[in-house]
């Protein structure tokens, strides 16, 4: 699912987490931003799980016994860890975590210029009979003039 911020993409992502919930499916959410991801907890009811993309990184690898350290300081290394190598230790702890506890993982709101989710991350859940949908936010291919923009 690809749209540009404002098309209802986070919508339809709940929706789709709700439906699947219905069915008995075990969803697992996550988005990127910590204040979005406790608000759909609370709007979830609790029939399925929210978290932030890094939180469940993290809870994951930990549980696989991978070594989860972001590195100190604000350079490149940092942004690296965060940006890919997250991403990499959650595949290594879904191959090493046979039968995780999800059915269904929906991705919201990756950056269309995003590293985190690879083939191989698509590879793991196929393999694992996991459903990953993803949903990207797209950046405007041209921003309107400043004089279009509506303020308060």
């Amino acid at each position: 699912i690809r749209g540009a911020a404002g098309t209802g993409k986070t919508v339809l992502a709940m929706e789709k987490a709700r439906r699947m919930a219905l069915t008995g499916k075990r969803v697992l959410l996550l988005c990127f931003n910590k204040p979005l991801a406790a608000h759909l907890a609370r709007e979830s009811g609790g029939e399925f799980t929210v978290e932030t993309f890094h939180d469940s990184c993290r809870r994951l690898a930990q549980r696989a016994k991978l070594p989860f350290t972001p590195p100190k300081g604000g350079d490149k290394a940092v942004q690296r860890f965060w940006e890919e190598d997250a991403a990499i230790l959650l595949l290594e702890a879904l191959e090493r975590l046979p039968g995780d506890e999800r059915d269904v993982v929906i991705l919201l709101d990756l950056p269309s210029e995003s590293k985190s989710i690879t083939p191989r991350h698509r590879h793991v859940a196929a393999s694992r009979a996991m459903l990953l949908l993803i949903v990207v936010r797209l950046q405007p291919a041209i921003q309107p003039p400043p004089s279009t923009v509506a303020s308060w």
